[in-house]
């Protein structure tokens, strides 16, 4: 299973998306609506206290671009979890940001898609936020079962994931790190980053990384970021 970027060069809107591939059924556009279960964010007790009587509130796609990749999770039994993003705006592109809503897209062992299920709505800050704002992204995982964090990651640009805060450890702990090549042998060509994570008993702690150059100290700028919020049940 995996992530491909798309361009659609003549929509109005949303000219990014992604599709998840390689799996069963061949490709599933995460950004259509009709297999996004639409109660969860507004049965949301942290949706319902910043937007009551906001009935024109709607799901929009979240940041396509590449920057804020969707999160791809592996088990150890081999089944894969993708949590994405969504927008969540007071009907219409322009409109106020109300926040974010995040999903997560099941398949299992074979690569069959499972299940598409809410897991969190995170409201936008007070300020009214920035377009550069990413809240912390969910991962809900049962205590004791492994699992692996795959980012892409291409070391012939002199780039590396770099952990910046560490999980707690004793609700997560990080069990060790590795890269692994692309099976393209073409020239330039990225591979992933696999990052393995223990869950040790139930609670919740963040988790957070940058993209950079290899050698490079904390004050220059990070190519990409990005936070988790990881809870064990």
């Amino acid at each position: 299973m995996g992530v491909a970027y798309v361009l659609y060069p003549f929509r109005a809107n949303e000219n990014q998306a992604w599709l998840l591939v390689n799996g069963s059924p061949s490709f599933v556009d995460v950004d259509d609506s009709k297999a996004l279960p639409q109660d969860g964010w507004r049965q949301d007790h942290s949706y319902g206290s910043v937007t009551a009587g906001l009935s024109k509130a709607k799901l929009f796609p979240g940041d396509r671009s590449g920057m804020d990749d969707p999160s791809s999770l592996v088990f150890a039994d081999g089944s894969q979890e993708f949590v994405v993003s969504y927008r969540v705006l007071n009907g219409c592109h322009s409109c106020a940001s109300l926040g974010y809503a995040f999903y997560a897209f099941d398949f299992d062992p074979s690569g069959k898609l499972q299940a598409v299920k809410y897991l969190r709505f995170v409201r936008t800050p007070m300020d009214g936020g920035t377009s550069a704002y990413t809240p912390a992204r969910p991962i809900q995982v049962a205590s004791g079962r492994m699992f692996t964090l795959v980012l892409p990651s291409n070391p012939t640009t002199g780039y590396s994931w770099r952990l910046l805060s560490a999980p707690r450890g004793s609700v997560v702990r990080l069990v060790g790190s590795e890269y692994r090549p692309p099976a393209s042998q073409a020239i330039g060509s990225g591979g992933e980053e696999h990052w393995t994570l223990q869950p040790v008993k139930s609670g919740s702690t963040y988790l957070k990384m940058d993209y950079v150059r290899s050698g490079k100290d904390h004050k220059d700028e990070a190519a990409k970021e990005i936070v988790l919020s990881v809870i064990v049940e």
